[in-house]
């Protein structure tokens, strides 16, 4: 079952509770940002996966993922990593496929962004029920 915790952390919790929740941020950038293996890691199928985002969040897992690559990508540009070593740390094929990307979902390419040297104000905002 997925929860959104009062600090914003969106954990994965084990039906039978006897393992610890599993932060979903961290499991998705060790698996590449991708569903399959994100599935796989938590021991279930895509599918169920998918109706357990839309329940707890009311998005998929392949643009919640998405939007955290996109988030890490800005903050790794913010801190001045190297452009290059930013796709790669994030599990892009090359260079250009990350800048597509980047551009796609900022309007914007990354040097340019790099080159203004602030927070983007038109990051896509995600929005999700809370636990009571």
């Amino acid at each position: 079952m997925i929860k959104v915790k009062q600090s914003g952390t969106v954990v994965y919790e084990h039906e039978t509770r006897l393992l610890p929740p599993i932060d979903l941020k961290e499991l998705g950038h060790q698996c590449g940002y991708r569903v399959a293996p994100l599935a796989n890691e938590l021991g279930i199928s895509q599918r169920k996966l998918e109706k357990e985002f839309q329940k707890a969040l009311a998005i998929g897992p392949k643009y919640w993922l998405k939007w955290h690559r996109m988030i890490r990508a800005q903050s790794m540009i913010d801190d001045g990593n190297p452009l290059k070593a930013v796709a790669v740390d994030l599990g892009f094929k090359n260079y250009d496929t990350f800048r597509r990307e980047f551009k796609a979902f900022f309007n914007v390419p990354p040097t340019e962004f790099r080159s203004r040297n602030t927070r983007h104000p038109d990051i896509p905002a995600l929005r999700w029920r809370q636990d009571p």
